[in-house]
């Protein structure tokens, strides 16, 4: 593996260059036990298996092993893809610097999740698939780490953490509508203009972490922080593959992201699909912080009094809700739900509003152009660089390899690919920019 002379001073400092001028070497860690009690000690702490680790990191189960026996030296390509696996963000410094820069309270936020998440989602392998999301959620948190060093996020003093969740007087549903419109204002979006590409237009204008991947089933999404960087995890996979609903998944991790303060976000937050309803949580007790993501993300997609006007504008409820659904890229309960909320004063009064509560659910499909704006992952890359190391992430690494922040060697090594498929994906993706 090969580094710029940058990288490796801010892991070693400059001392270690001299060291080599006077000896031909250095020693890189910082006693005889090191890394493999780092590697080892990280596993155990997040309650992994070797078997577990292996088979996420694509590696033996005797790499691992060896891995964690002081006695043997692992090639680093090894080590590396280990720190990826279990989140250890500053692979460089593995073995020299304790921890190689992990978050302390990661691995204890992320048990916690893991049990309060699968307490309630059952499945036929509960205990595999708690340990499967846990090992995607440690790639995750790396992933988000790595790109905000490339990209700091732009969020600023602009989303100061909001404690406010409601009370009986003012629900949490009413304080999620409230910092939708807020979060409108601050973006300099309309008031009523749908959000064209949540992806682009919010997440990447931001500069926020959006990795995709496929998540165990019954997952939806997360919000991951590691070392005060916040990102989102967005699954492929169940009801996600439509775009609408992908859409208000990602709408209500970004509620989390923008507004939660740590003590209510902690280091892992997981979403169910059975959660992700905007009708649930709105009266039941004790989950006053779903219940404002989820109003949120509703009123953020499609503001409930603008979705209103545009159903009443309609001939028939019918052809009104569906308009909303394709204008505003939300599914049928979200239209539905908005258009109710925004359209009170005329309970009672308008045969339209009669009409659309009689309505059954209208299974209306996204046209292709949805997906062109939300597209999850560029079809091109190789099969060696995974889904959640593609969209942005790969763009922030190329952006860094053309500009000599890291080497052709790393680059390929961040993505999980050889130097050869690494040019070929810098090649399409500076394509796709000139033809943007």
């Amino acid at each position: 593996m090969r580094y710029t002379r940058e990288q490796v001073e801010r892991a070693f400092g400059s001392a270690i260059f001299r060291e080599i001028e006077e000896r031909d070497s250095a020693l890189v860690v910082r006693s005889a036990a090191e890394p493999a009690k780092t590697i080892r000690e990280r596993r155990e702490e997040l309650g992994f298996t070797t078997v577990a680790v292996a088979k996420r990191a694509g590696l033996k189960v005797s790499d691992v092993e060896a891995a964690e026996n002081s006695h043997v030296r692992s090639p680093f390509s090894t080590l590396f893809k280990l720190a990826t696996t279990l989140n250890l963000p500053d692979e460089l410094s593995l073995g020299r610097l304790p921890g190689a820069g992990a978050d302390a309270k990661f691995g204890v936020r992320l048990k916690e999740e893991m049990n309060s998440s699968f307490r309630v989602l059952k499945t036929e392998n509960s205990d595999q698939d708690s340990t499967s999301l846990a090992l995607a959620l440690c790639e995750v948190a790396w992933v988000v780490e790595k790109q905000c060093c490339f990209e700091p996020p732009s969020i600023g003093d602009d989303f100061p953490p909001c404690a406010d969740y409601g009370e009986p007087s003012h629900p949490a549903y009413e304080v999620g509508y409230q910092l939708a419109a807020l979060t409108r204002e601050i973006l300099g979006m309309g008031a009523d203009e749908p959000v064209e590409s949540l992806r682009s237009q919010v997440m990447e204008y931001l500069q926020i972490p959006l990795v995709q991947l496929p998540l165990p089933k019954g997952v939806a999404g997360a919000t991951v922080a590691s070392n005060g960087h916040r990102g989102v995890a967005l699954s492929l996979v169940g009801d996600n593959r439509n775009v609408w609903v992908r859409r208000f998944t990602l709408a209500h991790e970004l509620g989390h992201l923008l507004w939660d303060p740590d003590e209510r976000l902690h280091a892992v937050t997981v979403d169910l699909y059975q959660d992700l309803s905007v009708h649930h949580f709105i009266k039941k007790q004790g989950q006053f912080i779903e219940a404002r993501a989820n109003a949120f993300a509703a009123e953020f997609l499609a503001p409930r009094f603008a979705v209103a006007n545009r159903f009443l504008g309609a001939d028939d409820p019918t052809k009104g809700i569906r308009e909303v659904m394709e204008e505003y890229g939300v599914s049928f309960t979200c239209a539905r739900y908005q258009i109710e909320n925004g359209s009170r004063t005329y309970h009672g009064t308008n045969s339209a509003l009669s009409g659309l509560r009689k309505l059954p659910v209208i299974e209306t499909q996204p046209n292709n152009e949805w997906e062109v704006r939300e597209e999850a992952t560029a079809p091109f890359f190789p099969e060696s660089v995974r889904e959640s190391r593609r969209g942005h992430f790969a763009s922030a690494v190329v952006d860094a390899e053309s500009k000599h922040e890291i080497t052709l060697h790393l680059a390929a090594a961040y993505l999980g690919c050889s130097t050869t498929e690494f040019a070929n994906v810098k090649n399409f993706l500076n394509k796709l920019d000139q033809s943007a």
